[in-house]
């Protein structure tokens, strides 16, 4: 037979298990007691997006966002009255400064009348106005310090505002937390919780495994890498742009479409295959 040159396309046969391209471990943010557990969070149950999978008891939270909400009313509150107390305030320092400015013009004139007349010596103290400034005056520095202290309480005030605002927002986010939701859809691997438990942050409550895409592990001879795009297939984490096409049959007659995508860089001891 005559040898003629072609191109030829290999076909690389493999086999391996499909898993999950990500599994996660459901667990809450806060503390509480399962009161609702969805029908689908059994065993191989199934569950889309955004799904309500637990529901914990919300009651501590509510009351904390209560008194949250009433915290601000308070600060809110406060912060009207030392507005409204500068402004007091502002008024009283206008109307002693213009009493000031009166008394003075008074006491100038007396003053001039006394040593018109040709007396001598300094005027007595009525005749110069000087208990009415003595009290004009002090009517002024009180009236400072009450803007002084008022401007104070609203600076404290509007702290306290913005730490009842945090505070609100905490109560609110725990409030929402005691609804646990599917974070994508998937299947229900396991389930580690029941009705009446009390859960805390970071304990695993469900396995879930995610369901849109499969991954497949393919052992392979090193040589056939060369065929991937791949002429080192013990470089780990090597991503294959637009790898080959890959076919999937399962035992139970499924078939599926795939695509190689990356080497793991590992080599079974036993086969020597990567």
């Amino acid at each position: 037979q005559k040898v003629q040159l072609g191109h030829y396309q290999p076909v690389i046969r493999s086999q391996g298990t499909v898993r999950a391209r990500m599994a996660v471990d459901l667990s809450s943010e806060v503390k509480g007691r399962v009161v609702t557990i969805s029908s689908s969070l059994i065993d191989g149950g199934l569950f889309e997006v955004g799904d309500i999978l637990l529901e914990l008891d919300s009651v501590d939270y509510d009351l904390a966002l209560r008194q949250a909400r009433a915290r601000l009313e308070v600060a809110q509150a406060g912060i009207t009255n030392a507005l409204a107390q500068m402004s007091s305030a502002r008024a009283q320092m206008a109307q002693w400064e213009a009493r000031i400015s009166r008394e003075e013009a008074e006491a100038r004139a007396a003053i001039a009348e006394w040593k018109l007349i040709g007396r001598q010596g300094e005027p007595p103290a009525l005749l110069a106005r000087e208990p009415q400034l003595k009290e004009a005056r002090a009517g002024l520095e009180s009236a400072k310090a009450m803007w002084w202290a008022s401007a104070a309480k609203e600076k404290s005030d509007v702290a306290e505002l913005e730490a009842a605002r945090a505070a609100e927002k905490i109560a609110e986010l725990n409030v929402a937390r005691c609804v646990i939701r599917a974070p994508f859809k998937g299947r229900v691997d396991s389930r580690m919780v029941g009705i009446g438990q009390v859960v805390s942050p970071g304990i695993a409550l469900a396995r879930l495994e995610s369901v849109d895409v499969g991954v497949v592990r393919l052992a392979l001879p090193q040589e056939d890498f060369e065929f991937l795009g791949m002429k080192n297939g013990l470089r780990g984490g090597t991503n294959i742009v637009n790898g080959p096409k890959a076919r999937f049959r399962s035992a139970a007659g499924g078939r599926w479409r795939g695509q190689v995508v990356r080497g793991l860089g590992e080599v079974d001891s036993g086969t020597r295959m990567v």
